[in-house]
């Protein structure tokens, strides 16, 4: 069996020299915050130039807090994108906020072209997806937000240590928002997450959310929530930083034996870097108008795949009962979502069970 991930061969890899390190965070005393937060919040800054991190406990949260600390409330205006995790949108619906859909292009991020249609005297910020480790075109989304006046938060869930001309995801806009989740290139032992950001006010005000709003033990000016990152988890995190260089590095490679496998196929493949990225392939995304019957023939051959997602979040129950805008049709974000199929891409997969997934998926295009 190929399965989608392997969380088992990432422990068995590492286990020996994290256990150790997760014993002496444990035996601190100190189980929530602490040193080993502390210690990863400076790395995570230094590694991506950023002059604020603040931990989490989850991307979700990250984008709520990062949402509400630039100012972002009730009755505004967010244009954003259909075809991400809903996540997404329930960060801005969680705020009071309105989300507002536009198109993606054909490489499935963020159209800029169709931000000036989604303007309103409501807008007041954008949320663009870095989906599948791919960056957007974060020079044209600035530019735009500038322009108007408007707040950037990125949602860099999928897209840790991807660049867009030299600079990192989430160090475009006035913050960035990260999943540490276990499925994450960058991946914690549970739900994790955090911020970057260079402006202190978003940074106090996400300190403030992520603990009850309290100043000091017993002193809070407003209500907060409870989004700490406990001790294990950043002892995890700050271990597996410091070879996210080689972990990028393994995807990158196990994509481009993909697309030189496949590309003789009738299948639309990724884009592999080019107009001024470095992707980092937290997923690994064909489209094909086959996509159910070769999703079906590869589960046949014990082959785990994905669709993400197969839901459009404007199609959600749960926006029923929801303000919300589409900006034109959709086009491509439903088209799109009836051919993609996420192949397993993970650095601890074998050459032996990439070839089996390639080796497959030519077997049933033979079939046609």
């Amino acid at each position: 069996m190929v399965s989608f991930v392997y969380l088992d061969r990432q422990w068995k890899e590492e286990r020996d020299n994290l256990l150790p390190l997760i014993d002496k965070a444990l035996a601190t005393g100190v189980w929530i915050g602490g040193n080993e937060v502390d210690f990863l919040e400076e790395a995570l800054k230094v590694e991506f130039d950023s002059r604020f991190a603040i931990t989490l406990n989850s991307g979700t949260d990250a984008l709520i807090f990062s949402l509400a600390a630039a100012g972002i409330g009730r009755g505004d205006e967010v244009i954003t994108v259909s075809n991400s995790f809903i996540a997404t949108t329930a960060a801005i619906c969680h705020i009071g906020a309105i989300p507002v859909f536009i198109d993606v292009g054909d490489d499935q991020l963020m159209n800029p072209t169709h931000l000036k249609a989604a303007l309103s005297k409501k807008t007041k910020a954008i949320l663009p997806v870095h989906l599948t480790g791919r960056m957007c075109q974060m020079d044209l989304i600035i530019q735009f937000a500038k322009e108007n006046k408007l707040v950037v938060i990125e949602d860099s869930a999928q897209a840790i240590g991807s660049k867009f001309k030299g600079n990192y995801a989430g160090t475009f806009g006035n913050a960035g928002a990260f999943s540490a989740h276990p499925l994450k290139n960058l991946n914690a032992a549970g739900d994790s997450g955090f911020i970057l950001t260079d402006e202190k006010k978003i940074a106090e005000k996400t300190q403030l959310l992520r603990s009850h709003g309290l100043r000091d033990r017993n002193l809070a000016n407003e209500f907060g929530f409870v989004s700490r990152m406990d001790s294990i988890q950043a002892t995890v995190l700050l271990y597996r930083l410091k070879n996210l260089g080689l972990l990028i590095e393994k995807r990158r490679k196990l994509a481009q034996v993909y697309l030189q496998e496949l590309n003789t196929l009738p299948i639309k493949l990724p884009p592999f870097d080019g107009g001024g990225r470095f992707d980092t392939f937290h997923t690994f995304v064909i489209e094909s108008e086959e996509r159910d019957k070769l999703s079906e023939f590869l589960r046949k051959r014990k082959i785990s795949t994905k669709i993400h997602y197969p839901t459009l979040i404007h199609k959600q129950k749960a926006l029923e009962h929801r303000e919300f805008r589409i900006i034109g049709e959709l086009k491509n974000s439903e088209s799109q979502n009836l051919r993609i199929l996420s192949l397993p891409i993970h650095q601890n997969i074998n050459e032996i069970e990439l070839k089996q997934v390639c080796d497959s998926i030519k077997e049933y295009f033979r079939t046609l």
